[in-house]
């Protein structure tokens, strides 16, 4: 049995700030370069063989620009970001970036593979039961009154971007964009790279990763997964991933997640109940063309039944999904798409 979680580095964050530091390290043999820091509320790491037309300093601005975009279109932690200032009903959001547009394309697109269960405006629910950007804090009481009524000021359905801006219906309806921001930014990061002429490249924001070319060792770069369990060690790594030109993220509760009076709730949502989603899935893994895309499915699978998860991802061409779920009995068990199989290193 193979028990997965995805962690490139480290664990999964779906908070972020506006804060980009890097430091740099080096390969021994002076082929590939590694540049680290904080971004998101987490980590981000990038693994490149190098070139001689591009210098180091020159990625490192490069990578900071991109992470401060990113922050500042997207972060619900950044008063003056675009997000942020949409969430407020302020005038100024009519005039909608690129870079927004293709995160929400992809949104929409995520909320219509999964029937509504990827929903990006539980932005009300997620701070209601303690998972939000107004602070952790578990709800030791709920009132079903109150959930009914934040539900219905959710609906990803209800927003809407034309070439007039972006819209709702409802003015108390949020947008909160954090299951698709890191693997956007670790994609744009990538595709920079790449444009200047960089071949290698492995970029890892929070766990959320792409992929292109060859390791140092001239090998698909790998990536390690570890046991979806609360009291493992990050490091625990069981099975790997080799990659290329592929992202790949994990979506899981078993981190995040409260315990009242002996029941436990995780920051996945239900947006048409209002309450937390009740699954035996563990964590879900998704492999796509893009870490964006693979960090939205991850969450729908998340937010989806096992069986329901894994036929979204069937249907869509060049995703692949792990899923580790318990059984009746408590054990452990995994199910995954015919293609993730080929990813997997013996």
């Amino acid at each position: 049995m193979r028990y997965l979680r995805l962690v490139l580095i480290s664990i999964i964050a779906f908070s972020f700030s506006c804060k980009e530091t890097s430091t740099t390290d080096s390969d021994p043999d002076g082929l590939y370069e590694v540049i680290q820091g904080e971004t998101m509320g987490t980590y981000y790491r990038v693994n490149y063989g190098s070139v001689d037309q591009v210098s180091k300093s020159q990625i490192i601005s490069k990578i900071d620009s991109i992470l401060f975009i990113v922050n500042d279109e997207m972060s619900t932690y950044i008063d003056t970001s675009f997000i942020s200032r949409f969430n407020r009903n302020e005038k100024a959001t009519s005039k909608v970036s690129e870079h927004f547009k293709e995160v929400f394309d992809c949104a929409k697109r995520t909320h219509q593979y999964s029937d509504g269960s990827f929903d990006p405006t539980v932005m009300p629910l997620a701070n209601y039961w303690g998972f939000g950007y107004s602070g952790k804090v578990a709800r030791e009481k709920w009132d079903p009154t109150q959930i009914k009524q934040l539900a219905e000021i959710v609906g990803f359905d209800k927003i809407t971007l034309d070439e007039d801006g972006l819209h709702k219906t409802k003015k108390d309806m949020q947008l909160d964009f954090s299951a698709l921001a890191k693997g956007y930014g670790a994609d744009l990061i990538a595709r920079e790279m790449h444009s200047l002429g960089i071949d290698n490249i492995l970029v890892d924001i929070g766990g959320d990763g792409y992929a292109r070319g060859k390791n140092k060792k001239g090998n698909d770069w790998t990536v390690g997964i570890n046991i979806p369990d609360s009291e493992a060690a990050y490091t625990e790594i069981y099975v790997a991933l080799k990659l290329d030109q592929k992202g790949l993220a994990t979506s899981g509760n078993y981190r995040n997640y409260y315990e009242v009076d002996g029941e436990q709730y995780g920051h996945t949502l239900n947006a048409k109940t209002g309450f937390p989603f009740k699954s035996n899935v563990l964590s879900a893994s998704v492999i796509a063309n893009t870490a964006m895309e693979a960090d939205a499915l991850a969450t729908a699978c998340m937010a989806s039944d096992l069986e329901a998860g894994l036929a979204m991802i069937k249907k869509l061409p060049g995703a692949e999904a792990y899923l580790i779920y318990h059984d009746a009995e408590g054990n452990m068990k995994e199910k995954y798409t015919a293609g993730f199989k080929d990813h997997i290193l013996e």
